[in-house]
């Protein structure tokens, strides 16, 4: 399914009848003014449909009772505390700027006057308002648009009918911060007009949407809640909570679009008879996944975490106790956590997945991959702790491949208490599969040697066994501090702490050449201690040991260069936005820099001589990097 952003740039005043954004009805806009400053200081009613201007607290609450629109170079301030009523099914159009920044204190609310109907009548109009739409800005002068601490709340459409505006929640076709807002009650039903239920972004070239610190809740959307197009500009969601949306297909669906998704939770969303997407669904370009704490998701058929093409990194993520119901659509199914493959016609390198650092435990597939599914992709695989997931075939990893030009490394990685359904820990691979391609398995921790663990993917045939399995650790107990003890979704991993105790086999076993390490493990520590990389998410710490914080705690900001040394390309990636970077060479002279504002910025140091360069990062953290 493709997601949908044409929004009609009209005004339905009340009739189901368009109602073009220019001319004669633009002279409108000072009747709804003048109505705003005769009823000052007691409800205002707004039945015009232009609005601008200054509401205030005073006038509030304003009762709209039309679908109403701020026009082109027209502006409308909404000061903190004010409640903008919705008397009926309408929707506000934004084509100039609107700016509601609210405060901590007096939340500014959008909300619906009578929800009668709203819960029992899905379909229909009844109970519900059809939400905010910022269109393409085209105005000669800087948009001022913000939302900060609004409650949108009963929002409602039915994509059935065409007479709607189907604007959802929260539309957005430009550039736009949106910070502290809550979105919630959310009632829309599933066709292939509708692309979302919260928020849907549109970006265009250099735009950046912006979701900060926001509240998505209680949605009954039967297609996507967060929908994100464009593919010349970036959205990001950050420390943001998203909870308890039951019949959503995808809960942040990102169609060829770049996307930063960071420091969020997302939990107890989806449904098992939605459709086939994963909780987060990535379909091309690049997108960016670092340090949320993805738990207790169900979904029908795919991963929680779901991507088909693109550059993805997975990085610093808690993804635990998910599950889906059922693998009927074949081979792409699979991952109780993750599910990454290459989706044809798209060429093979423009697809390469990074999944680092995470932990994933006690998710389940009833198909393939407990943890991790592989469809025909080329991964890194690298510095996990992949605990007590569960499955019907490949208890941690699951690699199946068409394609004989996929590489996947599998290095670093802790598999602890991984089983298949009908058999126990100690029968079940943590890889099994089909391949054809190339699969680099070292330096890993296992209750398996090599030889068990691959046995599918060499009798399969046409697959190549590179680097050194000898590297392998083979235990009964990698000595965590307090891991789960059962495998699949029902025991609590939240509570768990998987980092290692000093008796633990895993110190100082694994290998950073080739591996792109990244600087920090899962508690923001250094990630090489004692010059050597542990295996594992976490990096054993002597002095800071009997000060573990659990798993679950993240670090307030983190930086990861990679791959460190460098070649060609040098990534780095921040859970802040990245405003500025320096590269500085050992003798002090500065040999690039450059302004951004996103989370992940890629260097082309191929030109750079061989030898040690410092990068600075917002002109406040110094960080070292190797040419090779």
């Amino acid at each position: 399914m493709k997601p949908n952003h044409s929004i009609k740039s009209s005004l339905l005043a009340g009739t189901g009848k368009s109602r073009p954004l220019t001319g004669l009805f633009s002279k409108l806009i000072g009747i709804a003014t003048l109505c705003t400053s005769l009823t000052a200081g007691a409800a205002t009613s707004i039945t015009t449909p232009f609005v601008s201007g200054h509401w205030t607290l005073a006038g509030s609450p304003y009762k709209i009772y039309n679908n109403i629109g701020v026009d082109n170079g027209a502006s409308l301030v909404i000061d903190p505390g004010v409640q903008v009523v919705f008397q009926g099914p309408y929707a506000l159009y934004v084509l100039g700027s609107m700016r509601a920044e609210g405060t901590a204190a007096q939340h500014i609310a959008f909300t619906m006057g009578d929800t009668t109907g709203f819960t029992t009548d899905r379909v229909g109009n009844r109970g519900g308002w059809h939400g905010i739409q910022y269109e393409m800005f085209t105005g000669s002068t800087p948009d001022s648009s913000k939302l900060r601490y609004c409650d949108i709340t009963y929002c409602k459409y039915d994509s059935m009918d065409a007479t709607l505006p189907h604007v959802g929640t929260l539309g957005i076709s430009r550039g736009l911060k949106v910070q502290n807002c809550t979105f919630a009650y959310c009632n829309a039903t599933l066709s292939s007009s509708i692309s979302f239920g919260a928020i849907g972004t549109l970006t265009h070239t250099g735009e950046v949407v912006e979701v900060d610190s926001c509240t998505i809740h209680d949605h009954n959307v039967g297609g996507f809640l967060i929908s994100v197009s464009g593919t010349d500009g970036r959205t990001s969601m950050s420390n943001s909570f998203v909870y308890n949306n039951p019949r959503t297909a995808s809960v942040v669906y990102a169609g060829l679009a770049n996307i930063d998704l960071v420091n969020n939770e997302i939990y107890n969303n989806g449904h098992p008879t939605s459709s086939g997407y994963g909780i987060i669904t990535i379909f091309g370009n690049h997108a960016f996944i670092w340090g949320n704490v993805i738990h207790d998701n169900v979904s029908e058929m795919d991963a929680v975490v779901f991507c088909a093409g693109g550059f993805v990194d997975i990085l610093y993520n808690y993804i635990c106790n998910n599950h889906h119901i059922s693998g009927t659509c074949g081979l792409a199914d699979g991952g109780g956590a993750i599910s990454i493959m290459q989706n044809s016609p798209v060429p093979p390198d423009s697809t390469f997945y990074i999944v680092k650092n995470n932990v994933i435990a006690n998710n389940y597939s009833p198909f393939h991959g407990g943890a991790i599914n592989v469809m025909s992709a080329s991964a890194l695989i690298v510095n996990n702790d992949i605990i007590n997931n569960r499955s019907l075939t490949g208890a941690a990893i699951f690699l199946n491949s068409l394609t004989p030009t996929n590489n996947v490394k599998i290095k670093n990685n802790l598999f602890f208490g991984n089983r298949e359904d009908t058999t126990t820990v100690l029968n079940s691979p943590d890889v099994q599969g089909r391949f054809t391609a190339t699969v680099s398995y070292e330096h890993n921790w296992s209750q398996h040697n090599a030889t068990f663990n691959l046995a599918s993917l060499i009798a399969s045939g046409g697959v190549t066994i590179a680097g050194d399995t000898t590297t392998n650790i083979v235990g009964t107990n990698p000595r965590m501090i307090l891991p789960t003890t059962t495998s699949g979704y029902t025991e609590t991993a939240l509570t768990a702490n998987f980092a290692l105790t000093p008796l633990s086999g895993c110190i100082d076993q694994g290998d950073s050449v080739g591996a792109q390490v990244g600087m920090i493990d899962m508690l923001g520590r250094p990630r090489i201690q004692n010059h050597i990389v542990d295996i594992g998410a976490y990096e054993f710490n002597a002095i800071l040991y009997p000060l573990a914080t659990p798993s679950t705690q993240l670090p307030a900001s983190r930086v990861d260069l990679y791959p460190n040394p460098a070649n060609t390309i040098l990534n780095i990636g921040s859970d802040d936005i990245i405003s500025s970077i320096e590269v500085i060479n050992i003798v002090g002279a500065t040999q690039y820099s450059a302004q951004s504002n996103s989370r992940h910025v890629q260097i082309d140091v191929a030109n750079f001589a061989a030898g040690t360069y410092m990068v600075k990062v917002n002109g406040l953290h110094t960080y070292r990097f190797v040419k090779l």
